[in-house]
């Protein structure tokens, strides 16, 4: 008997199941929780950053500079960092009222096209993302209007980043084996 007979052959149930892919799984996991983990800190600071510059305007008339445009700047930051790690645990907007209305292939076909919509959108993101945050690096555009010392690019550099790595768990998820939907039984 030769080794490995009578046995089946191990069965993937996708393309990012197999043990070479497995691996890239992983990690992009560990990305996104990594780029949401530093999203959720950016809203912490957010936080402290604007009650403690509301109370020192308030009480001794003296704001802190920067404030209002590290704020600003950081909900880019929240929103591209967050966005992989929202949709990995399918926490974005759908209207499941009329998604789970349907048979269960046709809300599969509906899904589909949701996610070649998003790869499309998030490859526009990260094509015109890295456009505009290298044309800031080569000019060296610095933001007068809000701090006169920031340049601008590492504020766009996020959306190319977060764009990556939205596009990944998008492209992962075609090939993910098929959920259980809500949607109503095949006639």
């Amino acid at each position: 008997m030769t080794p490995g007979a009578g046995k089946k052959p191990e069965q993937h149930d996708s393309a990012f199941d197999r043990p070479a892919n497995g691996r890239a799984s992983r990690i992009l996991d560990r990305l996104a929780d990594g780029a949401a983990f530093v999203a959720c800190l950016l809203l912490l600071f957010q936080v402290i950053a604007i009650c403690l510059d509301v109370a020192l305007r308030f009480a001794f008339d003296m704001p802190l500079n920067g404030v209002t445009a590290m704020t600003e700047w950081s909900l880019l930051y929240v929103a591209f960092l967050g966005a992989a790690w929202l949709q990995r645990e399918n926490g974005h907007v759908r209207v499941d009222i009329l998604r789970n209305a349907l048979p269960h292939s046709l809300a599969r076909v509906v899904d589909v096209g949701a996610i070649l919509i998003g790869l499309i959108v998030t490859a526009v993101l990260i094509g015109f993302g890295t456009w505009v945050t290298w044309l800031k690096l080569i000019e060296n555009e610095i933001d007068f209007f809000k701090l006169a010392w920031m340049p601008l690019y590492p504020i766009y550099a996020v959306i190319p980043f977060g764009a990556v790595l939205w596009f990944l768990v998008l492209l992962r998820s075609l090939f993910e084996p098929t959920r259980p939907t809500l949607g109503a039984p095949d006639v």
